[in-house]
């Protein structure tokens, strides 16, 4: 469970990464923190766990099932090492033993426990100790000073190793004599399903958290093969996206003023069609906000036009040809400007029209076109 609770904080921090790259600016920050922790906390549990998972004694109820069915034995420890961890002040010690049950034959095991320093003497090399197996034919045992008579302290055979090495299965013992055991296998045979399985978590966990994201990955995705990383708002797609996101958001199509800039596109729209009152939207990576009242309010509602009427997708051809008049490679950092031009009462109610500009460093040439992308021409 922690590993998987591990896997859903890295779940976390690559959506949070994902995000950061393809969002709007500022999002995904939220993710940190939360994945952070969880990534952090997880890891010393399970450190701790790995140090202390084998310490756990033996419910009572299976030492004295094991005493009553006449399951003892008698382990001599071989070796005595120090983890380096200590528990309490205590050291966590790991024991050699050589293990002579009372019927069947010997088998060597290794044991992890905390040896309080009092009690050192009494797990030096060569020193042999009473053991009740705990299960019938299974390495698990618990000592038993004191709870069996002296006289059943057998011989043990010398430590070789033609004595089968027998581990204790992973998962502490319940009283019932049954293992708790992980969600998935610990074993090495299992690592392939592990890593499956923490890696699909983590997938899921970052993919679930990208969906209010998923315009801005999937613009991402189809800007990639252009070498960018995010889409051109400029290009038809772009306008497109954002114009759909706004009629949306504001639930019609009419718009009063459109700014179209690389990588946002701010639209005024009123509150509802035919209103005067008018709303800022802006649109950057997929994200729409509305920014709120625009600082202009319009005069008329007559200054409004449908998004339809105009061919967004001649904006960007017009920019390059633009571009090709004044010898110039490309149109640069050209912004567009969608609006209605003034009447001839002084109200802004005429045409619609698009306006932009473009120059180099030294230069910058105005330009006027007509809404259905016709009559390019320098200001």
């Amino acid at each position: 469970m922690l590993r998987l609770l591990r896997m859903i904080g890295l779940g976390f921090l690559l959506a949070a990464g994902v995000t950061a790259l393809v969002g709007p600016p500022g999002a995904g920050w939220w993710g940190v923190p939360i994945g952070l922790i969880l990534v952090i906390l997880t890891s010393v549990l399970l450190s701790i766990a790995r140090t202390t998972g084998g310490l756990a004694a033996a419910p009572p109820e299976l030492v004295q099932a094991a005493l009553a069915a006449g399951r003892t034995g008698t382990a001599r420890i071989d070796a005595l090492r120090q983890t380096g961890t200590r528990i309490n002040d205590q050291p966590v010690c790991v024991l050699d033993l050589t293990v002579q049950p009372r019927h069947g034959a010997a088998f060597r095991t290794r044991l992890q426990d905390i040896v309080p320093l009092t009690d050192m003497p009494a797990h030096q090399p060569g020193i042999r100790r009473p053991v009740a197996l705990l299960l019938e034919g299974e390495p698990d045992l618990q000592f038993v000073d004191g709870q069996v008579p002296p006289a059943a302290v057998q011989d043990v055979p010398p430590a070789s190793e033609a004595i089968p090495l027998r581990l204790p299965q992973p998962g502490p013992l319940r009283a019932d004599g049954t293992r708790m055991r992980p969600l998935i296998s610990t074993s090495r045979r299992g690592r392939p399903l592990r890593a499956l399985a923490f890696t699909l978590v983590m997938l899921l966990t970052a993919g679930l958290l990208l969906l209010p994201q998923r315009a801005a990955v999937e613009q991402t995705l189809a800007a990639l093969p252009e070498g960018r990383l995010h889409l051109d708002l400029r290009s038809p797609d772009g306008i497109d996206a954002a114009l759909r996101a706004v009629q949306e958001g504001a639930g019609h199509d009419r718009v009063m003023d459109v700014v179209i800039m690389e990588d946002l596109i701010v639209v005024d729209a009123p509150v509802a069609a035919g209103e005067v009152n008018t709303d800022e939207w802006t649109y950057r990576r997929g994200h729409l906000e509305r920014t709120g009242p625009t600082l202009i309010q319009p005069d008329v509602a007559q200054e409004q036009f449908a998004a339809g009427d105009v061919a967004w997708e001649t904006l960007w051809p017009a920019a390059q040809q633009a571009a090709a008049e004044q010898g110039l490679e490309d149109p640069g950092d050209v912004s567009f400007t969608v609006s209605r031009d003034l009447a001839e009462d002084g109200e802004w109610t005429g045409p619609v029209l698009v306006r932009f500009s473009v120059g180099d460093e030294y230069t910058e040439t105005f330009y006027v076109m007509e809404a259905d992308g016709t009559g390019l021409r320098a200001a």
